[in-house]
């Protein structure tokens, strides 16, 4: 299943309002189903403001805030969530690291380190 979801944007809620836009999210995930599967997917496309010049009964500050951003770039932001499922007898996967290994000795099998010399 996969839906689009509208966010609003960056710093525009508050502390209390932010807490509960994140709770309804753990919420959310708190009852799907056993061996389902959530990927939230952002997309950030570059875009250019596309202004509306047709309407005539807009204020003389709304037009002179049309022309401002007149073909300015902007990131345009679409977010995505995905719901699977996988089989119950599958073998798990993880991205996360073991926990039964530090990240320091994880880190050293499988990076490699550069130095700045300066």
């Amino acid at each position: 299943m996969v839906f689009q979801a509208d966010l609003p944007e960056i710093f525009t809620l508050s502390d209390n309002d932010y807490e509960a836009f994140h709770q309804t999210w753990v919420k959310a995930l708190r009852v799907l189903p056993a061996h389902s599967v959530f990927h939230k997917q952002d997309w950030f496309v570059d875009s250019r403001y596309e202004p509306d010049f047709s309407r005539e009964d807009k204020s003389f500050l709304s037009m002179q805030s049309e022309r401002h951003f007149n073909e300015r770039p902007f990131l345009d932001h679409s977010c995505y969530i995905y719901i699977t499922k996988k089989p119950a007898n599958r073998k798990g996967s993880s991205s996360l690291i073991l926990r039964t290994e530090s990240f320091d000795s994880f880190a050293e099998k499988n990076f490699c380190y550069c130095y700045l010399f300066g």
